[in-house]
């Protein structure tokens, strides 16, 4: 939940741990359940507590929920969320306090746009969003739903490891193939 001073005409809004709704009299407080909704009644967020951080706090269970249900990994500093994917490396970051905030896609490819980006080897997916469980949402369209591996023991298990052990075989022929090849070229 998002809150907000009723006597203030200043239209901030806070989170929780906010030292300003914290001081503030409970009779004064009001509240939102998004942050979307907030912003589209004209609030804007509070200097103080809408760090990136604060907002990794107050989403925290939201994330964890889905990134352990599309099975990702992510990790959190006080500069950026990162979220690995498998097929991807994420980067939500804000770059100013109060402000809104980005999401960066590592790039697989060397561009010559990289040197202008704010963090090296990412590019800046340029959507904007409220909240960061949004950004997840655009992340599970963008690289697709990592469903969780099949139990140890299972028929779909075994199938999938009968394939990886063909394509080892498969590409240890091949090298060994590549190096007679290159021994072949030296002669």
């Amino acid at each position: 939940m998002y809150f907000y001073n009723i006597s203030s005409s200043k239209k901030v809004l806070h989170l929780s741990d906010c030292r300003y709704i914290k001081s503030s009299d409970d009779s004064n407080v009001g509240y939102f359940y998004s942050l979307s909704c907030a912003i589209n009644k004209g609030y804007r967020p509070c200097h103080h507590c809408f760090t990136l951080i604060g907002r990794f706090a107050e989403e925290k269970e939201r994330i964890n929920k889905y990134c352990t249900r599309y099975n990702y990994n992510y990790s959190y500093s006080k500069d950026s969320v990162e979220i690995s994917t498998g097929k991807g490396q994420w980067k939500i970051i804000q770059e100013k306090i109060g402000q809104s905030i980005e999401l960066f896609h590592k790039n697989t490819q060397n561009r010559n746009s990289d040197c202008y980006s704010k963090i090296p080897g990412y590019h800046n997916q340029k959507i904007i969003e409220n909240e960061m469980v949004d950004y997840i949402h655009y992340i599970c369209s963008h690289d697709g739903i990592n469903k969780k591996p099949p139990a140890i023991g299972t028929k779909k298990y075994k199938k999938i490891q009968k394939k990886r052990a063909a394509a080892k075989k498969r590409n240890s022929i091949n090298n060994v193939l590549c190096l007679i090849d290159s021994l072949n070229i030296n002669r």
